[in-house]
Formats: structure tokens, C-alpha cells, sequence
């Protein structure tokens, strides 16, 4: 369900149209097969003349329509007005059914309140969904940028994830970088053993102007051969002052490098974007930095997009 921020609706444009695709299929087959069986529960012949004469005003294909929930439910309302209540009604017992049966997160009180809606529901679904996908993600070698508008529980959540699965790895190495001045690893590492390495001297704020005061002081090539964990945490306003964007730049063209050196390496740069501006220079800004890596992961909505690259071993299947 897409955020109506104006940020957000540029970086998910700018996202889609850079060859990205959205992880998250099983959600909408789910969706489409649950909308299906409700309407073809009252007659296949009406349910394809229903279907054919929405598809018709819309002018779109049976699987973009049932793929935009809200979109379907306001066409049912305008086609059949009240009639159309029972179908809707039908189709969130079933969402919740299958949350139910397939064990995923919702709570008695949810099920139970009346008011619990179905984009609600399938925010539940999608969420749900993310997850699964983000830990067949987080068991490969990726390059990951999250970018953070406003709620940091999903990437509090993935990082301490990731931190999990890999101290079951020999001489595993974990790098903080951190370029935020607000930045507290407390909430997303549960103790100091956590971190082999954390640099934070790169960076000066004063005023909440930041300045990016020395590249170099990261020896990456020590890293080379290592298995090895990267967590960046960056605030997008520093991109705002011309040498602290070169200079970022440079940062993240050596940890692509890195990436490309290193079989065994996962790299999770967190943007947080919640201060920045829903300006058309930012998301030029940002653009350069997105297309480094081969996941992309917004918290609000909490989507997930995937890049195939030209080597085979970087494609998540």
C-alpha cells in the first residue's frame, strides 16, 4: 500500500523506473487468488462480467485491478453500491483466514475488531511477506541500501537479524560506519562484541551542518579476504554541501569495490532520509547512491526491490 508522501512516491517512481523490481510477488498472488475464489463463489459467469466491466472503466488487465486492492474495492462500491458490501466483507475473512492458517503475525484483538480493515490486513500480509523474503536476502551476499523516512523498527529489526545469523560464521568481522550524528548503535547492537570496528571520527556536526572531514581514514583493502559485515548509517543532509557528497561518493564507489572483491561480504547502508525535502535535487542526490546497490528496502511503505545484475552469483533468486 503505497504512502501518499511526496518523497516517497518520487524515490518509488525513481525505483521502479531504474530497473528495479518489487520483491514482494507472493503478496499480490495471494491477494488476486483470495478476490477470485470470493467472486467466483457467486457464479464464474458473473464474476468475469463483473470483472470485464471494471477492467473496461479503468481501462486496465484483470491482474492490475486485482493486484490494487483499494482500487478494486472502490470500483465495487461504484458498480454495485450497497450490494457490494457482502463481497468485501468476504474477501477480509478470508485474508484473515490465511493469516491464520499460514501462522503469520496478527493478534486476537486485530481479528476481533470490526474496524480492522482490509488494507489494514493486507499491510499485515505484505509485512509479513517482506520479512520471509528479508531472511532469504540476509542469508546471501548482498549490497543493501535501506532507506529510512520516518520508523526505524524494520531496520532495527534486520540488522539485529543479520547480526544473529552470522555468529554462526568463522571469523566474522562487523564494520560500523557512521556518518549521523544522532546515530546510536545501542538499538541495533546488543553489545559491544557485536562490533569488530566502528568509525566515527570521519565525521564533525555543528549546528546540524555536517562535514565529511577525511575519506581515507577507512583502510577497506584490510577487508578484502575477511567475512565481513558493513553497516553505514548516513543522514542524506550532508548531500546537501557539494564536498561532502563527493566525498560519500567516494565512500560508497569503495565499498562496491569491496562488494566486488569479496565473496564473502554483506553491506547494509542506512540513508536516513526523514529530514530531507521532497525536492526533485535531493532525489537526483540520492539516485547516484541507490543504483550502487542490488537490494533497496523503503520502511514507509515497506517495500523491497531487487536489481538483477550481469553476474549470475549476484541474482536473488
Amino acid at each position: 500500500m503505497y504512502s501518499k508522501n511526496p518523497l516517497n512516491e518520487k524515490l518509488i517512481n525513481f525505483i521502479e523506473s531504474s530497473g528495479y523490481i518489487y520483491g514482494n510477488q507472493k503478496t499480490d498472488i495471494v491477494i488476486r487468488e483470495i478476490i477470485l475464489n470470493v467472486l467466483e463463489r457467486i457464479g464464474k459467469s458473473y464474476s468475469k462480467a463483473l470483472i470485464y466491466q471494471i477492467c473496461n472503466l479503468y481501462g486496465l488487465s484483470q491482474n492490475e485491478l486485482l493486484s490494487n486492492y483499494e482500487l478494486f474495492e472502490k470500483s465495487i462500491t461504484r458498480v454495485l453500491g450497497k450490494t457490494g458490501f457482502p463481497i468485501i466483507l468476504r474477501i477480509k475473512k478470508e485474508l484473515l483466514k490465511y493469516l491464520v492458517l499460514n501462522k503469520l503475525e496478527i493478534s486476537i484483538k486485530d481479528i476481533l475488531d470490526p474496524s480492522f480493515n482490509v488494507p489494514e490486513i493486507i499491510n499485515k500480509l505484505v509485512e509479513s511477506n517482506n520479512y520471509e523474503l528479508i531472511s532469504e536476502i540476509l542469508n546471501k551476499r548482498n549490497h543493501i541500501i535501506f532507506l529510512l523516512c520516518s520508523n526505524d523498527k524494520h531496520i532495527e529489526k534486520i540488522i539485529r537479524n543479520l547480526v544473529q545469523i552470522s555468529k554462526g560464521t568463522k571469523d566474522i568481522r562487523r564494520v560500523v560506519i557512521r556518518l549521523h550524528d544522532h546515530f546510536d548503535e545501542k538499538r541495533y547492537f546488543e553489545s559491544e562484541s557485536d562490533i569488530d570496528t566502528f568509525y566515527l571520527d570521519g565525521i564533525s556536526s555543528s549546528n546540524k551542518s555536517f562535514k565529511i572531514n577525511n575519506i581515507d581514514f577507512i583502510d577497506f583493502e584490510q577487508f578484502h579476504k575477511s567475512n565481513i559485515q558493513v553497516f553505514c548509517f548516513i543522514d542524506t543532509q550532508i548531500l546537501n554541501l557539494f564536498n561532502n557528497y563527493e566525498n560519500l561518493k567516494k565512500i560508497e564507489n569503495k565499498l562496491e569495490k569491496l562488494y566486488n572483491l569479496n565473496e564473502n561480504i554483506q553491506i547494509c547502508c542506512i540513508y536516513d532520509i526523514s529530514n530531507t525535502y521532497p525536492i526533485e535535487y535531493e532525489i537526483k542526490l540520492l539516485r547516484d547512491f541507490i543504483n550502487h546497490h542490488n537490494v533497496v528496502i523503503i520502511d514507509e511503505p515497506f517495500l523491497i526491490y531487487q536489481k538483477f545484475d550481469i553476474r549470475k552469483e549476484d541474482v536473488l533468486k
